[in-house]
């Protein structure tokens, strides 16, 4: 079974994780990013084949394939970065991240949850009111065509 286990920020950078068969695997391009690692390609043939795989995951856009690694393919990536940013990186995933998701599935961030969780539910409630907005201005364009058939 796959599913989105949870997006988190990392210093304004976006980090998607799934859990995939009981285990957390991350997206490629968003370690890479984070790892400021320009050419992923070349970092993910670094990786073995049971360190990275491939996740459809519903976008905006519909669906698409993006590479994914799982915790030894990220620990790779880190390990072999020379990168600064790669040991601040480490420490976060090893003594937050990880801890978290193993202890109650998922990764939250203190705070921030609700605020977005308001966000989002002003952004329905907008939705649901444009939505019902939208009816109405259309029951009423089908009662102006109905009465422009008959009185042709």
């Amino acid at each position: 079974m796959q599913e989105l286990l949870n997006v988190f920020q990392y210093d304004g950078r976006e980090v998607r994780t799934f859990m995939i068969n009981g285990a957390p695997w991350f997206v490629a391009k968003d370690v890479c990013e984070v790892l400021e690692l320009a050419k992923h390609d070349t970092a993910l043939a670094r990786l073995s084949e049971k360190q990275k795989g491939s996740h459809t995951v519903g976008t905006l856009g519909g669906n698409q394939k993006m590479a994914v690694v799982n915790e030894a393919g990220l620990y790779k990536l880190i390990f072999t970065s020379r990168k600064k940013e790669a040991e601040r990186f480490s420490d976060w995933v090893a003594e937050e991240v990880l801890p978290a998701i193993r202890q109650t599935g998922s990764y939250t961030l203190s705070g921030a949850q609700p605020a977005l969780m308001a966000q989002m539910s002003e952004a329905l409630a907008a939705i649901t009111q444009l939505a019902a907005t939208i009816q109405d201005r259309d029951a009423k364009l089908d009662r102006v065509a109905y009465e422009l058939d008959t009185a042709l």
